[in-house]
């Protein structure tokens, strides 16, 4: 978390920001480091400290906690295992944001790696395809848009998230699909945060661990259902995208079942 940390505080910016954080009833010491930079930083942290678990009360972290708490123009997000490793990251993508008022977000190409910080060989985001817009038949596919990279304008989260978005398994997913059909986005190629894979009690790490046949097929059942959602919401405008999605997901499950007849 003290990197993640830094990695904002270092930020080289032209306007100011806040540094809003959401400690959901850490049980290590994760509430006695964000005290200190509170302290160290009373204008810039911002700190929610929930006495309570709410990701096990099946809150929405990021769409019920921390999104009405935004007042920037602009919100950029970061997963508290993830880092940034570009200073000027929040001030290129508020420049394309501010000369670019029919995008809705954009985002980069973030690093991979493992828990010492030291390079996987891997990236996310259409990395080296060169910088240039993505519609909704893109970020649709899942994957695509790592949470960590997404700088959004903060007016289309504070109107509400739909209500199949919060109820969405995975955030970061139906956020993208959310802000990719209010308007376009654009990805900048370059490498400005780091995910950090194998941390210890992570969301991500406990979702490895405990795989299953079963908990991937509620994983495809689970996107569909978002999907579905989201056409109805959108009154089918993304249909022929949205489709092409969902079939993946039906051909998935099909071939977890071991239902080769019906795959055929």
């Amino acid at each position: 978390i003290s990197e993640a940390i830094e990695s904002f505080l270092i930020q080289e910016t032209d306007f100011p920001i806040e540094i809003i954080i959401h400690d959901d009833a850490s049980t290590d010491r994760t509430p006695e480091i964000i005290r200190q930079y509170e302290k160290k930083y009373p204008d810039i942290i911002k700190p929610i400290y929930q006495k309570e678990n709410q990701f096990s009360k099946g809150k929405k972290i990021t769409f019920e906690c921390v999104f009405p708490n935004v007042i920037g123009k602009y919100a950029a997000l970061c997963e508290g295992d993830d880092y940034w490793n570009d200073k000027n990251k929040l001030q290129k993508q508020v420049n394309f944001m501010e000369n670019n008022e029919d995008y809705s977000m954009c985002f980069h190409a973030v690093k991979v790696v493992d828990v010492d910080g030291n390079p996987l060989g891997r990236y996310l985001g259409p990395y080296r395809k060169g910088s240039k817009s993505y519609r909704l038949k893109d970020n649709v596919q899942g994957g695509f848009v790592h949470v960590s990279s997404v700088m959004m304008r903060s007016n289309l989260i504070k109107e509400g998230m739909p209500e199949w978005a919060i109820k969405a398994r995975h955030d970061d997913y139906a956020l993208a699909l959310f802000l990719s059909a209010r308007g376009k986005t654009f990805f900048i190629d370059e490498v400005m945060s780091s995910h950090r894979l194998g941390v210890e009690n992570s969301v991500m790490t406990k979702l490895q661990q405990n795989y299953s046949v079963d908990s991937e097929i509620e994983y495809h059942n689970q996107r569909i259902m978002t999907l579905e959602e989201a056409d109805k919401f959108y009154n089918y405008e993304f249909t022929n995208q949205i489709d092409s999605i969902k079939k993946i997901s039906e051909f998935k499950i099909l071939l977890l079942k071991n239902k080769y007849t019906e795959l055929i």
